[in-house]
């Protein structure tokens, strides 16, 4: 899965300034913008303004259709000369989220100066005139990335644009999500509740819930020859090394199969599950598998009902724009050596493809084995992360305030040593970053992606009202 954002361009332009410069600068920055994979061009053609750039009020109602036909994610303000404040400004503030009453995202960037003429004439003013669009967007609580003066070839620049895009694809799947909720979470963490009024009056996101009881009812009315049932088997068998009995895979697909049909026809694509106490006993395993193949398949599944949790997972995979998907972890344990490094882990529900070594192992589940009993606490996949550069993020809200932890760390190839899946993290400042966690109300569940997603995040936080802090 591979998305986008389709991004709304407004070249800003005021006369008397110089209009050839201004178109120059407009098709320099539209090359630029259209090999950046992240993202869709939308930008009014010399058809639809004198140019194609934007200069003044008779400019807005045409490029406003435009915008508003193609339903744009956010909006890019580029000063090829010094720019119109008015016409851009009011462009931006059209643009509002259905779901929710928020603005979508801005990106504004002044052009660099061309080079005097010999008269002491100057094309452009960008840097200038910048400044009047970004005040009055100020005024206007309008939220806002903003640049300094950039050739549109330059690196700032296109660094820039792909970060704003992810941001704006981490934003639109974030407003209106439909959550899925499939049991709730164990009494004992009630760090895993969330406030279902505040998401959907802030957000508009609805949380949806399907009973475990109607699940595992659903899961046993599947045949065990059902040919979608040996399709999940066979790529256990082909993909795993298989440690528990054949009977565990079956009850394993059947729940994934159930369990997914409830997600699309409710479409759902992000969810907390209830995975203990009740699982093991009712149904006969864990639910970690099952949860491991939907996460690879963009359908998020958090452990323990946690469903901020599944929605910090929800923007790293939109911030990777759904090209790798995020592991649900634990803040586990501090390594016994190095003060920054701590393994980042959990029961058996990572993506398989994650695996360091591409090997899987279909186990039991060592903790609540202990419990209950080997027999039914099994179906987890055992394996080591594969090292690499890494992003971790937690979402919570506290007092009505929503708040993003944000992480760069690397994944050792340090052996796991342990049950489940995970692998040794480490961080820059590991004392810090805990402090963080403990002072700001951060609980034990976090996300884990590859790769460093750090300022799409940090953007996405910032046009969502979210306090984001950086580790």
């Amino acid at each position: 899965m591979a998305f986008k954002a389709k991004l709304g361009f407004i070249p800003c332009h005021r006369q008397p300034f110089d209009e050839k410069w201004a178109a120059q600068i407009r098709r320099r920055t539209i090359a630029a913008l259209r090999k950046i994979k992240a993202l869709e061009l939308v930008v009014p053609s010399e058809e639809t303004t004198p140019s194609g750039v934007v200069r003044g009020p008779a400019d807005v109602e045409p490029v406003k259709k435009l915008f508003r036909e193609e339903n744009v994610d956010g909006v890019l303000i580029g000063c090829m000369t010094f720019g119109d404040e008015n016409s851009a400004v009011s462009l931006a503030a059209s643009l509002k989220h259905d779901a929710a009453l928020m603005y979508k995202p801005v990106l504004v960037f002044p052009t660099k100066e061309p080079p005097f003429t010999k008269a002491g004439g100057r094309s452009s003013d960008a840097f200038c005139g910048c400044l009047s669009i970004t005040s009055q967007l100020v005024i206007k609580e309008i939220p806002f990335e903003s640049l300094s003066p950039v050739f549109p070839e330059e690196k700032a620049f296109t660094e820039a644009a792909d970060s704003f895009a992810r941001a704006c694809v981490a934003v639109k799947r974030f407003v209106g999500a439909r959550i899925g909720r499939v049991g709730t979470h164990p009494h004992n963490f009630f760090t895993c509740a969330v406030n279902e009024r505040e998401m959907y009056r802030r957000y508009g996101q609805r949380v949806l819930s399907l009973d475990p009881a109607l699940l595992y009812h659903n899961a046993e009315a599947i045949e065990d020859r059902d040919r979608k049932v040996k399709n999940v088997v066979a790529a256990l068998k082909r993909g795993c090394h298989v440690s528990v009995p054949e009977a565990v895979l079956v009850r394993i697909a059947k729940y994934e199969i159930a369990l997914e049909q409830w997600l699309d026809e409710n479409q759902v694509e992000v969810l907390g599950v209830q995975c203990w106490p009740v699982v093991e006993p009712v149904y006969g395993i864990a639910p970690c598998t099952a949860m491991s193949r939907l996460t690879s398949r963009g359908k998020l599944a958090a452990c323990e009902v946690d469903l901020n949790g599944a929605l910090s997972m929800a923007l790293q995979y939109a911030a990777a724009l759904g090209q790798v998907p995020p592991h649900f972890i634990d803040w586990t344990a501090n390594h016994p050596e190095d003060p920054n490094k701590f393994l980042a882990w959990h029961c058996g529900n990572a993506p398989h493809e994650l695996a360091a070594d591409g090997r899987v192992d279909i186990n039991i589940h060592f903790i609540m084995s202990r419990a209950v009993g080997t027999e039914i606490a099994t179906g987890c996949s055992w394996m080591q992360l594969r090292p690499g550069a890494v992003t971790l993020a937690r979402l919570v809200e506290v007092g009505g305030e929503y708040r993003l932890v944000i992480a760069r760390g690397e994944l050792s190839d340090e052996p796991l040593r342990t049950h489940g899946s995970g692998g040794w993290v480490s961080v820059p400042n590991l004392p810090a970053l805990y402090g963080e966690l403990q002072q700001n109300g951060f609980v034990h569940h976090a996300s884990l992606i590859h790769d460093d997603h750090v300022d799409a995040l940090r953007m996405a936080a910032k046009f969502l009202g979210i306090k984001a802090t950086i580790m």
